[in-house]
């Protein structure tokens, strides 16, 4: 989650101002004469409307329900064959404050008959779909288009549809039944070539009246359909010792997946290191590479905190945003108080400017984030996925907030600004160590305390790493390597909190914990406590 609570409160606070500003004005505020787009690799060109912004396809996100057959140590993950139709078809979205363009390609049926994981439920396995689409693509195909259209959008649609003149190509319009008029979809077919059509749909904030239609219609007449271009994504070049010859199946299907998501978006490049994928739109080349060499030495220390018990097969992709709304509209609605963000369901960690008009503390700012975020990453893949409870999640991101890098190879932990609010806390007697460590995610992100729960935390793995040392509290600094170990063996984080905290008198470690952040002379001694000599020591 967001390393900063006060920078999600200033941009709640500039989201809110959006808004207001939005709805007092008309929807006919979207107005025609945006930017030129031009797809070259779907040979496509039509004309946005002003202000208007893209991100990458987002890649598909599997149901919540997780498969594992008996006997075998590789867990399934179950996909709505409609999601993965739809992830398919979909060229790309543009949007602004007042309205969104989906354009979409209708080349395949809608899926059916592909074998379930289950009986009992309709998921798929991505590979079922990939054998379906390859065998129903090699023949020739009639599409229903006004079932198509309902099934991919949702929306219910008119009887007939009406030709629109004055079109490059044959073009037909949709009205949708939805009671405020906010949208409505056209189907374009090539002239010279009738088995290439798209679909295009306007969805506005508010009803469409006589100026926003007109508006619209422009920018359906602006549509060109020409043969497509092959087109390779442009590729930072980054430092030489972090390339790798020989990748896996696995990694190039998931490099192809990113390069498929970015290769409509303009000014979007990718650069490949050995641990991550990573894509973005970043004007300035040497800041990505900033996060190449943060992002590999962040994934070096959290190896040294929690080694790997079983080889990686999954491909950590990062996408980094320029601008701010890019990341808001890519994220969604739900996820627009994050400044960063790991998302298991879509395999993705996404980073976002911050607010503020510098430039170095934005950078700074999203480094860190980096840092914070990765470990939720790295330790989703190392636990093989399992659930981890949030007191260890969010309490090591934290504590990886404090690293500074020396070399490539070398590192320290610090004291971060959050021991301000946990000083206050134990002040108090807020410092519930018992009650943090069995607290579900929800209470965790619980608004009026969540501010208070980063530090408590943060502080909790400061010292179990740092502090429980320096004070000889041996038995303290084994929670953090119990709770891995049985998370792993188990794949249960109940189980694994338990066996973590079983040989711990808790009346006498919270003691201990006040203790410890009262005294000077420990934090001092704690501050220069090498933990990474100290690993490294025990595990040669």
């Amino acid at each position: 989650m967001d390393r900063y609570i006060i920078n999600r409160l200033l941009i709640a606070f500039l989201l809110m101002g959006q808004i207001l500003s939005a709805t007092a004005r008309s929807a006919t505020t979207f107005r025609y004469g945006g930017k030129h787009c031009d797809l070259p690799a779907i040979g496509l060109r039509f004309n946005t409307f002003r202000d208007m912004s893209t991100t990458p396809v987002p890649p598909p996100q599997p149901t919540n329900r997780i498969w594992q057959k008996r006997g075998v140590d590789q867990k399934m993950f179950g996909y709505d064959p409609i999601e993965l139709w739809r992830n398919d078809q979909m060229v790309g979205k543009w949007k602004n404050n007042f309205i969104t363009v989906f354009v979409a390609k209708i080349e395949l049926p809608i899926p059916t008959g592909i074998p379930t994981i289950s009986p009992n439920y309709d998921d798929v396995l991505e590979s079922s779909y990939n054998n379906w689409k390859q065998n129903i693509t090699s023949k020739s195909i009639q599409i229903d288009k006004p079932q198509w259209l309902h099934y991919y959008t949702g929306e219910k649609l008119t009887d007939k549809p009406i030709l629109v003149n004055g079109c490059r190509n044959l073009t037909e319009q949709y009205d949708t039944l939805s009671p405020n008029q906010t949208s409505v979809l056209f189907t374009i077919q090539s002239k010279r070539d009738p088995m290439r059509q798209f679909m295009f749909f306007y969805k506005t904030v508010l009803p469409i009246d006589s100026k926003g239609m007109k508006s619209i219609l422009s920018s359906v007449k602006s549509i060109y359909i020409y043969p497509p271009k092959a087109r390779k994504v442009a590729h930072v070049t980054g430092s030489s010792r972090y390339i790798v010859k020989n990748r896996s199946a696995k990694y190039l299907a998931s490099k192809a997946r990113v390069e498929s998501s970015i290769q409509n978006m303009k000014g979007w490049r990718m650069l490949e290191t050995p641990n991550y994928i990573i894509a973005s739109n970043m004007r300035s080349s040497t800041t990505v590479k900033k996060f190449q060499e943060q992002l590999e030495k962040s994934r070096m220390a959290y190896q040294t905190f929690f080694p790997l018990k079983h080889e990686l097969d999954e491909v950590s992709v990062v996408k980094i945003f320029e601008d701010r709304s890019e990341y808001l509209s890519y994220v969604g609605e739900d996820m627009k108080w994050t400044g960063g963000l790991w998302m298991p369901s879509r395999k993705e960690l996404m980073i976002s400017p911050l607010v503020t008009k510098s430039k170095s503390r934005n950078k700074v700012g999203m480094l860190e984030t980096a840092t914070h975020e990765g470990f939720h990453q790295y330790i989703h893949y190392a636990v093989r996925q399992a659930k981890v409870s949030t007191w260890f999640n969010e309490g090591m991101a934290t504590f990886f907030e404090g690293i500074k890098f020396s070399g490539s190879k070398s590192f320290k932990i610090g004291i971060t600004s959050r021991v301000n609010e946990l000083k206050k806390m134990i002040k108090n007697k807020y410092d519930n160590i018992p009650r943090l460590i069995h607290m579900s995610q929800q209470e965790y992100y619980e608004p009026n305390s969540v501010a208070n729960n980063y530090s408590l935390g943060w502080g909790l793995m400061f010292y179990l790493w740092k502090g429980a040392y320096v004070m000889k509290r041996y038995k303290y600094t084994e929670v953090p390597t119990r709770y891995y170990d049985e998370l792993v063996r188990t794949q249960s984080p109940k189980k694994a909190n338990k066996f973590a905290w079983a040989k711990i008198n808790m009346a006498k470690f919270q003691e201990d914990f006040r203790e410890f952040w009262n005294s000077k002379k420990y934090i001092n001694k704690a501050i220069k406590f090498d933990i990474q000599r100290e690993l490294s020591k025990h595990r040669r």
